[in-house]
């Protein structure tokens, strides 16, 4: 992935520092694009683990282990697979071993 981000972060920075006709206008927008794509880069690295701790730090709380909450994990799931037609149950079931038959 880096392979492919690297080379087209810079080849934007590189079209804001053109100075032919219309070069105000690609700066500007080469510019932005540029800080966009680093401002997220580093937004991934560094805050996606925060967030994961985090919520790995709720996940693990008593309050989320309760039999309340274990009852509206297992709604929630049943609405998941109602809403996306049971894409991922049959997705799940088609890559697992087949049901073997007794003979």
């Amino acid at each position: 992935m880096a392979l492919v981000t690297f080379p087209r972060r810079f080849s934007v920075h590189l079209v804001s520092l053109d100075p032919t006709q219309g070069a105000e206008m690609r700066k500007t927008l080469g510019t932005a694009v540029f800080s966009g794509m680093l401002g997220v880069t580093l937004f991934g690295i560094f805050l996606t683990p925060v967030f994961f701790f985090v919520i790995e730090g709720f996940v693990e709380s008593p309050v989320f282990s309760s039999r309340p909450m274990r009852l509206l994990r297992l709604v929630l799931i049943y609405l998941l697979m109602i809403a996306t037609l049971g894409i991922p149950l049959l997705l799940m079931r088609l890559g697992g071993k087949p049901a073997s038959r007794a003979s």
